[in-house]
């Protein structure tokens, strides 16, 4: 085997230092999303709904938002788990609307949108590396060039 020269260890070095700041951001930028897109969605339900359980939801929905994109794993992990119950229940409502009532078709699109949504979130949490490394170096404050926090 040959050795690598000063100048390829440091070459490969920044190599991967770029390759690991691309991802930090990727996953930083995926996790705010999917905190914002929570908030949105209960600040929707909020307004539209407009009862005290939903208000305390929205509270506790921006509380999990800061903790995700704080790095706190197991809020990944339980926001993970609430979309695959979400997706469950919003397979239950379609089901339920499109054969027992006469929605007007807008409320059954912004269902299965809200079905694509949870899928998708479910499936970035529990899998996607890029929000894996994000979430690893947010817990163990670990210094990059790219300014996580």
């Amino acid at each position: 085997m040959t050795e690598l020269t000063k100048e390829e260890r440091e070459q490969a070095l920044r190599d991967f230092e770029t390759k690991q700041n691309k991802r930090l951001s990727v996953g930083k930028t995926i996790v705010i999303f999917i905190a914002s897109a929570n908030v949105f969605l209960s600040i929707a339900s909020a307004v539209l709904i407009f009862e005290l359980v939903y208000l305390i939801a929205l509270i506790v929905q921006i509380a999990l938002s800061v903790a995700l994109i704080s790095g706190i794993t197991w809020v990944r992990h339980f926001l993970a788990v609430r979309a695959i119950l979400n997706v469950y229940n919003n397979i239950r409502v379609v089901l339920g609307v499109s054969a027992a009532f006469h929605f007007p078709v807008w409320v059954i699109v912004v269902l299965l949108a809200e079905l694509v949504y949870w899928v998708a979130s479910c499936i970035v949490l529990f899998v996607d590396k890029n929000v894996v490394e994000y979430m690893y170096a947010k817990k163990y404050h670990r210094k990059t060039k790219t300014v996580i926090r």
